[in-house]
């Protein structure tokens, strides 16, 4: 079956409008692309990130740290393993659960007595992370503050470093 005829209106410098089917009716409709999967997981225990080229421990350290401590537990997995940035944290929270990742359960995780809106492959403890990120100083204040993530809601919040009431995830580059 032949498709209707089109017409065109041209204009200067080689640019047209056109109007009515282009396409020849034998021409295949165009592939549709399929979701790719944002979390594969990697070796025994970790997470990989496609998005962001990161890798994740699937696991908490299993209970509630100081910042300290926190730093100590990932860097003493060695290979490269550090406690995340407040930016790199801040990237494994979904804001939009609803729009999934590839059916990867964006829509919450078991974390604690809590739904952490982070994909299904990891496996936490609580909502409450430790970032790496210090305050800084800001006059008398902040220099022994670090920024931490609650994976409920997606909230930075300030957290004094002494204080033993975060988890630690860990992350390296890939």
């Amino acid at each position: 079956m032949r498709p209707p005829p089109a017409w065109c209106l041209g204009w200067l410098l080689g640019a047209s409008i056109c109007f009515g089917a282009t396409a020849a009716a034998d021409s295949a409709p165009p592939a549709t692309a399929q979701a790719q999967p944002r979390w594969v997981s990697g070796e025994a225990g970790v997470v990989n990130d496609i998005k962001t080229g990161l890798q994740w421990t699937r696991q908490d350290n299993g209970s509630d740290i100081d910042w300290n401590a926190a730093k100590s537990y990932c860097s003493a997995r060695r290979q490269g393993w550090r406690l995340p940035s407040i930016e790199e944290l801040s990237s494994i929270y979904d804001i939009e659960p609803d729009a999934g990742a590839a059916g990867q359960g964006i829509n919450g995780v078991a974390c604690g007595h809590s739904l952490c809106r982070v994909a299904n492959v990891f496996s936490l403890g609580d909502s409450w992370f430790w970032s790496s990120t210090q305050v800084g100083q800001d006059g008398g204040d902040g220099i022994e503050l670090a920024w931490g993530l609650q994976l409920v809601n997606g909230a930075r919040t300030q957290s004094v470093m002494e204080a033993d009431f975060g988890r630690a995830l860990c992350v390296r580059s890939h």
